[in-house]
C-alpha cells in the first residue's frame, strides 16, 4: 500500500494541507501516480494530484470504502501491514547496529592515523635532527680540509727548507 496525501476532509485538489489516501501498488503503478506518493526518504511528496489524477483517486477512494464495507479484499491487511512494520523494525535495528560497528571502526582507524600522524612526525623531527648533525660534519670537514691544506703547504715549505738546508751543508763540506 502506498500513501497520498490531500487535506483532511476535502477533495485532493486544495493546495492548503494534505492527509492520507491509501491506495494498492499495482493501482499506482498502473495509473502512473508514483511520482505523487512518498519517496524513498518517507516524506511526502510535495507535487499536487492533477486533474485526471484527482478523478482516479475519488474512484480509489469510493471503491476502498465499499470493499471495507463488504469486508472482503482486505481481510488481512491489518495483519501483513504489522509483518511489513515488524520487518522494517528488524531492518532498522540491524542498520543501527551496522551504523554502531561503523562508527567505532571509524573511531579505531581515526585512532590509528593519529598515531602514524605523531610517528610520521617524529620521524620528521629526527630527519631535521640529523640534517642538522650532517651539515655540523659538513661545516667540520671543510674546517678540517682547510687545516690541511695549510699542514700540506707547512710541510712543503718545511721541505724545501729542510733540502736548502742539505744543499748548503753539501756545499760547506765541499768547500771545506
Amino acid at each position: 500500500m502506498a500513501k497520498e496525501f490531500t487535506k483532511k476532509g476535502e477533495k485532493p485538489d486544495n493546495e492548503e494541507g494534505w492527509h492520507v489516501i491509501m491506495l494498492k501498488d499495482e493501482d499506482i503503478k498502473k495509473k502512473g501516480l508514483l511520482h505523487k506518493l512518498i519517496g524513498g526518504s518517507g516524506e511526502a511528496a510535495e507535487n499536487k494530484p492533477e486533474k485526471d489524477d484527482k478523478e482516479i483517486i475519488e474512484k480509489e477512494i469510493k471503491e476502498e470504502k465499499k470493499i471495507k464495507e463488504e469486508g472482503g479484499k482486505y481481510s488481512g491487511l491489518k495483519e501483513k501491514h504489522e509483518k511489513k512494520q515488524n520487518l522494517l523494525k528488524e531492518a532498522l535495528s540491524d542498520m543501527e547496529h551496522e551504523l554502531a560497528k561503523l562508527r567505532k571502526q571509524k573511531e579505531g582507524l581515526e585512532k590509528e592515523l593519529s598515531k602514524i600522524e605523531g610517528s610520521i612526525g617524529s620521524t620528521q623531527n629526527q630527519e631535521i635532527q640529523l640534517r642538522n648533525k650532517i651539515s655540523a660534519l659538513v661545516g667540520e670537514e671543510v674546517a678540517f680540509s682547510t687545516k690541511k691544506s695549510q699542514v700540506l703547504e707547512k710541510l712543503t715549505k718545511i721541505k724545501d727548507k729542510l733540502e736548502r738546508i742539505r744543499e748548503i751543508e753539501s756545499d760547506l763540506k765541499q768547500v771545506s
